[in-house]
């Protein structure tokens, strides 16, 4: 069963996640709208003395803190946010 988020824009989730802070659907599909941020931050650091999945799983959780932080309303791109 899919997410019955899926066609709202991303800034319009932020604004129904900022009404409903408590709602978890919405803040899942902000996540794993957003994975692909954590990925990209863990291959920088490949082959630097840190294992992948390490760095993956730090990127993960950096990734939910910065979903449940950001304000859509001060102007920002959540990419340039996380």
């Amino acid at each position: 069963m899919g997410s019955k988020y899926k066609e709202y824009e991303t800034d319009d989730l932020f604004k129904l996640f900022k009404e409903d802070h408590d709602n978890q659907e919405i803040r899942d599909e902000l996540y794993h709208r957003h994975m692909y941020i954590a990925d990209i931050l863990s291959k920088k650091y490949l082959n630097k003395g840190i294992e992948y999945d390490d760095i993956y799983q730090v990127a993960a959780l950096g990734l939910l803190f910065a979903v449940n932080r950001f304000d859509v309303d001060r102007g920002f791109k959540f990419s340039s946010f996380a």
